[in-house]
């Protein structure tokens, strides 16, 4: 019979209570566990993560019962550092192509933290490769609704379960889903094609190159607005090539000057939609990064623009327009000193780039007034 606390919850899960004084260092036991996956083995990996969970669930159990030096604890976000270790353990799994010990962590995770970002995803790819097309989708559709980011995933997974020769009747509510959700947006469009084709013979990878070609003559040619409907069936059916959703939002992006009102708020919508696809797929792909932050500050958004300009030349530190555009949304948010910067580097790799000339015209128009 337990005699203790400890006792008892040894004897439901082999997890008691830590020792007197146990303090836990997420971030240098996360560091130290992200090394070890890097460097392997994943047996120490693995290791690693098993001892880090056991201690995480002692500390938390403590803090919970308010024991000890552990009492201070209750403001640590513990189910989510739980999550975070049960998602990189199952990334081992997942390497080791142990499918149901990957469904076990990834479940326990999203139960912790149900809108991690990183747990639900690959949750529903586990799912996929388990057969299980029905849960993924009910889980992603219920994801997506809370989380318009995750538009490509739900294209994606539709494009998949096509390809695994699955019945439309099985992608329909992540189809409903995506028009419900977007009606005049970038994926309800997506999906409104991938509906109206689904049961027709799959879009080649020799016909996919072929619409990319003709897009981006048509947008050399001064013809953007017949590049949307090139690309269509290459988003739909082709989602994870960067390039089509890069193309399509420039696209847009350059269709501005055109349109007012509404259609200037669309075309930015659907800028931003693409362009986002586009660095979720190859985030090192500095020209994404330097596009999507031209597409924030359309929508004056100079926030989100200065953040992915910063990644952009963070990527590119030799490419003048990624300084240039970090600039110009650093301006806007009134940062003179990382602005200054941005504008020196800009200036010193091309001092005769538009936008460094235009910043500088209105710096000097600025303080003129």
């Amino acid at each position: 019979m337990p005699r203790t606390l400890d006792d008892l919850f040894r004897l439901l899960d082999g997890a008691g209570l830590p020792p007197e004084g146990f303090a836990i260092e997420a971030d240098k036991t996360l560091a130290a566990i992200g090394d070890r996956m890097r460097r392997g083995p994943a047996a120490r990996a693995r290791a690693l993560l098993d001892d880090a969970i056991a201690e995480a669930r002692r500390a938390r159990r403590a803090a919970l019962l308010g024991m000890g030096e552990l009492s201070g604890r209750r403001a640590f976000d513990f189910d989510g550092y739980l999550a975070e270790l049960h998602c990189r353990r199952a990334g081992l799994h997942l390497a080791a192509g142990d499918l149901a010990a990957a469904q076990a962590d990834l479940a326990l995770a999203c139960l912790l933290v149900p809108a991690h970002r990183t747990a639900g995803p690959l949750l529903v790819e586990v799912y996929e490769r388990l057969g299980r097309l029905d849960l993924a989708v009910s889980r992603l559709c219920r994801m997506y609704r809370a989380d318009a980011d995750l538009g490509l995933a739900m294209v994606t997974l539709v494009c998949n379960a096509r390809a695994g020769g699955a019945p439309p009747s099985a992608v329909a509510p992540a189809l409903d889903a995506m028009r419900e959700r977007e009606p005049d947006g970038l994926f309800g469009m997506v999906a409104a094609h991938q509906a109206a084709t689904y049961a027709d013979a799959p879009l080649r990878p020799q016909d996919a190159e072929t619409r990319y070609r003709q897009a981006v003559d048509a947008y050399i040619g001064g013809h953007e607005e017949r590049v949307p409907a090139l690309l269509l069936p290459v988003l739909a059916w082709a989602p994870r090539v960067a390039e089509g959703w890069m193309l399509y939002g420039v696209a847009h992006l350059s269709r501005l000057g055109s349109a007012d009102g509404a259609g200037a708020r669309a075309n930015v919508a659907h800028a931003v939609t693409a362009l986002t696809a586009a660095v979720t797929i190859d985030p090192g792909d500095a020209r994404c990064w330097t596009e999507l932050a031209k597409a924030h500050l359309a929508g004056e958004r100079p926030d989100r623009a200065a953040n992915a300009a910063r990644r952009a030349a963070r990527l590119a530190a030799d490419d003048a327009t990624a300084h240039a555009v970090l600039a110009v949304a650093l301006l806007s948010l009134g940062d003179v000193e990382e602005m200054t910067a941005a504008l020196r580097n800009a200036m010193a790799l091309d001092p005769g780039h538009p936008l460094v000339q235009d910043l500088i015209a209105a710096i000097t128009r600025e303080e003129g007034t």
